[in-house]
């Protein structure tokens, strides 16, 4: 029980304190992890916050590639396009080359994410990537990310981590319930 608490109490603070990559540091690409689809092929408010932040990162020449994430969403008749799929449609309509938006298309989840996306990052020879979600999430995403053989520093799409857990303090609960459940399957996530 005491074990518990204590490892509890860890994953609470690595969601808070997740490291964030500062203003002024580059990397190969930036990994959009995925969040809905609307409709047939429209990013969610969330994904296309994501999606933003990616953008601004690349038109400021932080990053060369934009990777996006993500499968079909549940109930495939409502959410038919993946993720990923939808994400690039997005970034080649906002200005980015297409040989520039790396793909992912089937993961349901962070871990998938992250790990279906790293051989892709690899065979592009790509180091170092800023992980970009919600900041509430970054935390989570981190200790994935390196499971996942990735150099990553996290980006905030909603302003910083300290700021979304300050708007929304049930998500460190969940994030970090999320990482403790992590922790005891991460043997069988890699």
């Amino acid at each position: 029980m005491v074990w518990a608490l204590v490892a509890y109490a860890e994953c609470a603070l690595t969601v808070s304190l997740a490291p964030e990559a500062s203003p002024d540091q580059r990397a190969d690409a930036a990994v959009v992890l995925g969040a809905a689809v609307w409709g047939h092929s429209r990013p969610s408010p969330v994904l296309e916050r994501r999606l933003r932040a990616a953008l601004e990162l690349y038109r400021a020449g932080r990053v060369r590639f934009i990777a996006t994430t993500g499968g079909v969403g549940r109930g495939t008749h409502e959410h038919p396009l993946a993720e990923g799929v939808a994400s690039e449609r997005w970034l080649v309509r906002h200005g980015v080359a297409s040989e520039r938006v790396l793909v992912e298309g089937r993961s349901r989840n962070t871990i998938e994410n992250l790990r279906f996306i790293a051989p892709t990052l690899r065979a592009h020879r790509i180091k170092s990537v800023f992980v970009v979600s919600d900041g509430y999430h970054l935390g989570r995403a981190m200790v994935i990310a390196r499971d996942a053989g990735l150099h990553a520093q996290a980006v905030a799409s909603d302003g910083g981590v300290a700021r979304s857990l300050a708007r929304e303090p049930a998500r460190r609960w969940s994030e970090a319930q999320w990482l403790f459940y992590y922790g005891l399957v991460r043997p069988t996530a890699r």
